[in-house]
């Protein structure tokens, strides 16, 4: 799924990776044909970076916080216990709009869980809130009071 190059890349330098038939196997002993991807890397300047604090409702309580992209794609998740305020940093963010969600984990199983009518249990509750538009070179420091 995944394919880690490690290297020292130069920045605004394009750069193409060519696999050979066969020179990758998966879990089912299957080949690969010939793979071509371009890559460039793009300059430090064409990033922006967030300094996240989350102000917590209750310090003794589990939440999980997601970073979501403007797709709703998870870009990180945090799981946070015992904690009043909590501060994240990403030097590296693509620019765009992001979105913080906050799910109180009142079981403590780090994901939400739905309501059961049944057992009479509720679904555990989610903050969600849209951040600033984040901007190439620019680095944005946001407090977001989470309130269920």
């Amino acid at each position: 799924k995944y394919l880690l190059l490690n290297y020292n890349f130069k920045e605004n330098k394009n750069y193409t990776l060519n696999i050979l038939p066969n020179g990758l196997n998966d879990i089912f002993n299957n080949t690969n044909d010939s793979i071509s991807i371009d890559i460039k890397k793009l300059a430090q300047e064409e990033f922006g970076s967030l300094k996240l604090t989350l102000i917590l409702p209750d310090s003794s309580q589990q939440y999980v916080a997601q970073l979501l992209d403007n797709k709703s794609n998870i870009i990180d998740e945090m799981i946070i216990n015992n904690q009043k305020e909590y501060t994240q940093y990403y030097p590296s963010l693509s620019p765009g709009q992001y979105t913080i969600s906050v799910i109180d984990d009142k079981n403590g199983n780090g994901r939400k869980d739905s309501g059961n009518y049944k057992e009479g249990r509720q679904p555990e509750k989610v903050f969600k809130k849209a951040l600033e538009n984040l901007r190439q070179n620019w680095e944005l420091e946001t407090d977001v009071e989470v309130k269920f």
